[in-house]
């Protein structure tokens, strides 16, 4: 009994100090999964200042980068890694609304302003980031702000982007990735985020802008695929809404992207590809969602509203029997000009599974595109997406736990038996002088099978074993039953 007990402590210290150091995960179709734990401050202790390089492991470390950049850490010469996938809220986020009080709200990453920015490198390594709920009257997104950042790798899904003002401006600014990018590359990223929002909205970006201090770099988005929603019904205005971009305010470069999302606008500037563009160079990109707007001067398949000189559209595909009726572009504002325009229209049926390799010419499908069932997408994209092909987002649940006081961890006081250890018998008492054999009679069942001498889950022949699990800095205490 003593060598048992003596086993038992082992494994409950070896226990403790290995979940002290593993992130709380949870495995989804094999795929370990961080849930974000609510806490106020997250976690920024992965931060040091003086690393070229970070990698976050838990859905807090990932949370407190939001709060180091919003503290104005911009990470200069910086790479941050996500080594998880990420779930920050549960449910199906295409019934959020603005006013979800169980769901923890996301504040997007860098301001308004600039004055507060990611400058880095954000690596995701072909993670998700699932349950982003972010509720704002304007300048929402998963980063708001990011100059001459890197962004690439990952995938954001399941999530909602909400704008709650009630005005084309006082709504203006929204995206599921970078709402704000000046002078960023962003590539290889998925999403299929909800989003509400007026003037200067997109999938993955809301306003493309050059980076003045870095010799106007443009921002390039490259290999992307946006498969949401974008709505915008509380006012009539020219908003920019775009499926990839909202508003090129100078200059931006799109290449060998899609678009399939829904669009739905009471304003006008909307485009399969960009709302409004200023100098717009969009190259092997193809839009197949579906736009729906009472507009018909500014609302088009691929650019909305072409508002200054040299935009180019080279190249590109559209399915014409899904906006039937739209021009390749808008008409042009101000002095909005097109260079170049070479798009064509297919019939839907043209873009699915080996018809996609037949008739987009000039795509390349043996080193940049692929073919599926639904539609071409980038190579890069789909490979990640694969990997997570079992899971459905909108079901993950966190593993349920329940939290005991630390002082009833330790199974003292019920280890030793005392009046059940001495079996009945038609004899004379024992002499009481001698110390009885406590552990002869107990011990010829405690371990013979499954379930055998065992009168409970919690219960081992009179002995009680409870297994103190450390997770996240919390003691849990959980049954377990000793075969």
């Amino acid at each position: 009994m003593k060598k048992l007990m003596k086993a038992t402590m082992i494994t409950f210290l070896v226990v403790a100090m290995v979940m002290l150091i593993i992130p709380f995960t949870a495995s989804a179709a094999g795929i370990d999964i961080s849930y974000y734990t609510g806490k106020a401050e997250a976690d920024t202790s992965w931060y040091t200042g003086n690393a070229s390089e970070y990698v976050l492991n838990s859905a807090d470390q990932f949370w407190g980068l939001q709060l180091l950049v919003n503290a104005g850490v911009t990470f200069d010469n910086t790479v941050i890694k996500l080594g998880v996938n990420v779930v920050l809220n549960e449910g199906d986020a295409s019934q959020w609304t603005a006013e979800e009080a169980n769901l923890y709200k996301w504040t997007p990453i860098g301001n308004k302003g600039g004055t507060l920015s990611f400058h880095g490198t954000f690596d995701g390594q072909g993670h998700f980031i699932s349950g982003v709920y972010s509720v704002k009257d304007r300048d929402n997104g998963l980063f708001h702000h990011a100059k001459g950042a890197t962004i690439k790798n990952f995938a954001v899904v399941n999530s909602a982007f909400i704008n709650t003002g009630t005005t084309v401006g006082a709504s203006q600014g929204n995206s599921a990735v970078v709402t704000r990018a000046q002078g960023c590359e962003v590539y290889n990223i998925y999403s299929d985020a909800y989003i509400i929002g007026g003037y200067a909205t997109g999938g993955l970006c809301g306003y493309a802008q050059f980076d003045a201090t870095n010799g106007n770099k443009a921002s390039t988005f490259e290999s992307c695929v946006f498969a949401g929603t974008i709505t915008y019904t509380q006012q009539d205005g020219k908003l920019g809404l775009g499926g990839l971009i909202g508003f090129d305010e100078s200059s931006v470069y799109i290449k060998n992207c899609i678009n399939v999302a829904t669009i739905s606008s009471t304003g006008s500037r909307n485009g399969g590809i960009i709302g409004c563009s200023y100098n717009t160079h969009i190259t092997n990109s193809i839009n197949l969602g579906k736009i729906t707007s009472a507009d018909t001067l500014y609302t088009a398949q691929i650019m909305g509203a072409p508002n200054r000189e040299g935009n180019e559209i080279i190249n590109c595909y559209y399915a014409n029997d899904i906006n039937s009726g739209l021009p390749v572009s808008g008409n042009p504002e101000s002095s909005g000009t097109i260079t170049t325009s070479q798009a064509t229209g297919l019939s839907l049926a043209s873009f699915i599974g080996a018809n996609a390799a037949n008739l987009l010419t000039g795509f390349d499908f043996t080193n940049t595109w692929t073919t599926s069932s639904e539609y071409p997408m980038p190579k890069s994209v789909k490979t990640m997406m694969d990997a997570f092909s079992s899971i459905n987002f909108t079901a993950l649940k966190a593993p349920e736990t329940t939290a005991a006081p630390v002082t009833t961890a330790a199974p003292v006081t019920t280890a030793a038996p005392v009046t059940t250890a001495a079996p009945k018998t038609t004899t004379a008492a024992p002499d009481t002088s001698k110390a009885p054999e406590t552990t002869a009679a107990p011990e010829t069942t405690a371990v013979t099978g499954s379930g055998s001498g065992c009168k409970s889950e919690m219960e081992l022949c009179g002995i009680s074993i409870l297994t103190v699990v450390l997770i996240s800095g919390t003691v849990i205490l959980r049954k377990k039953k000793v075969q």
